[in-house]
């Protein structure tokens, strides 16, 4: 699906039965392409609404850098992500769900995304990186705007942020690793288990965007 850029009196009203019923969102990234140890897959699959799995091409990725000129996503980076894409949705429909494919602007196809649905959260792992950070302030800012909310869980490090002990900083790798042994509540936690139950994705399903495969203009 490109996002629509047309004037909003130009577009296509979404349909009755998309509208309906809200829904919840999850947001996949490059970082997350599986279904174990997903806390936002996890809380989404928790709810009574029905689950749409989203991932975005967003050309950004694919332009190049401003300092060097060289493409921030190469031939075969895009390969394997096209694979990893792949393995999510065959992963992803040995439970009946469906991964959308959306392509364009992150923050534009979230936007397309609340028309077409009433979307009630979407479920995400926070970002560290300053454009990683900007793209997920525009999405949250779209988001708000639409009536819905960005839900944020942490998953980037062995030792979930929470539970480091209460020190400001750490110097040195030895520093941090002295700190976590001697502290008797700084533990690995456990994965985070695929749903028990999964809820199914908005009705009805082959009018959702994307095969779970990237375009092949990308590599």
């Amino acid at each position: 699906l490109r996002c629509d850029r047309r004037p909003v009196h130009a577009r296509q009203p979404p349909s009755t039965s998309a509208m309906q019923q809200p829904i919840s969102v999850v947001w996949h990234k490059s970082t997350d392409l599986r279904t174990h140890d997903h806390e936002p897959l996890a809380r989404a699959h928790s709810s009574n609404l029905a689950v749409l799995h989203v991932f975005v091409v967003d050309p950004h990725w694919w332009a190049p850098t401003a300092p060097g000129g060289r493409r921030r996503t190469g031939a075969l980076r895009t390969r394997f992500l096209r694979e990893c894409l792949e393995g999510l949705r065959e992963s992803l429909a040995a439970h009946g769900q469906h991964l959308a494919v959306l392509r364009g602007e992150t923050s534009e196809c979230f936007a397309a995304l609340c028309r077409r649905h009433r979307v009630a959260t979407v479920h995400a792992f926070a970002e560290v990186c300053s454009e990683e950070v900007a793209i997920e302030r525009r999405v949250a800012e779209v988001l708000q705007a639409a009536g819905a909310r960005l839900e944020l869980s942490w998953g980037f490090t062995l030792y979930h942020r929470d539970d480091l002990p209460p020190r400001t900083s750490f110097k040195t790798y030895s520093s941090f690793r002295r700190a976590v042994q001697e502290e008797p509540g700084a533990a690995v936690r456990p994965e985070v288990p695929p749903p028990r139950s999964w809820r199914p994705p908005p009705a009805p399903v082959h009018e959702e965007p994307g095969a779970g495969r990237l375009p092949e203009d990308l590599g």
